[in-house]
């Protein structure tokens, strides 16, 4: 277990510098060839790379795309950058030389956009390296469960529907709105004295059907304890004498119940 821990850290760790060099070359790349397109059309390439670094890359690329002007070069005679396609200069009047060819400087700048998108594309597929890599690595250590008096995390089949909760180890506030039947929302608290210790539970539900109810489960190796909470009414105080000093598995179970609001603390 505690090596599969350490080799998911490591996971997380590299894989979240390794986005963040992504994300580094996909603006560089993305700018380099935005300044370097922006020098052949005229445009003020400061303006759109300030664009860039304020909206994300590809949303600013995209608009760049749409509202970018034609392609222009410099008149031979008065340097006036002008359409390619021009016959004459609109601002000297004098014919000039007309091409459909793509300038050379562009068609070279095309490595740039290429390299920004390769560079976006790894962005997804690292974080998406990152998340099977450690989920197969905890499945792998078992450290995940179905069974809700699993002495391990919970992998809940269902889904919810919205929930906030703030955690610490003595502390868990909880408030869903709506879960599947069976979901289970857990924190792992950490007793410290066990024999002066209390664990306090207020909560308040809404049944969906007339057998539902709010289950409190409290697991730690092998002592497992169960409290029917639907119909609370009063602060529950549990004593935690049964259990001894370490982490402790505190657990809600939904069963046909919503509007979860609930405050768990050990004291």
């Amino acid at each position: 277990m505690e090596y599969s821990n350490f080799l998911t850290d490591k996971i997380l760790i590299g894989g979240f510098l390794l986005i963040l060099l992504f994300i580094f070359l996909t603006f560089l790349f993305f700018a380099i060839w935005i300044y370097k397109d922006c020098k052949l059309r005229g445009e003020n390439p400061l303006l759109w790379l300030l664009l860039l670094f304020f909206v994300s890359n590809f949303l600013g690329l995209i608009i760049y795309f749409i509202v970018r002007q034609e392609k222009r070069k410099k008149c031979e005679h008065c340097g006036y950058l002008i359409s390619i396609t021009a016959k004459y200069c609109e601002h000297c009047g004098l014919e000039t030389q007309s091409s459909n060819n793509i300038l050379p400087k562009e068609k070279s700048n095309r490595k740039f956009i290429i390299a920004g998108i390769i560079s976006f594309s790894l962005i997804i597929i690292t974080a998406v390296g990152m998340i099977i890599s450690c989920i197969t690595i905890d499945l792998s250590a078992n450290a995940f469960s179905y069974d809700v008096t699993a002495n391990t995390k919970i992998w809940n089949k269902g889904i919810e529907t919205f929930s906030k909760q703030n955690k610490t180890k003595t502390n868990w506030d909880l408030y869903l709105t709506n879960a599947t039947k069976g979901f289970v929302k857990e924190n792992k608290m950490e007793i410290t004295n066990p024999e002066k210790q209390v664990l306090y539970l207020d909560a308040t539900c809404e049944l969906k059907k007339d057998n539902g109810n709010l289950m409190l489960w409290l697991v730690q190796d092998n002592i497992v304890k169960s409290i029917d909470i639907t119909n609370l009414g009063k602060t529950l105080e549990y004593p935690l004498n049964e259990f001894k000093e370490g982490n402790i598995f505190v657990r809600l179970q939904i069963n046909n119940v919503k509007n979860v609001e609930s405050n768990i603390y050990i004291k």
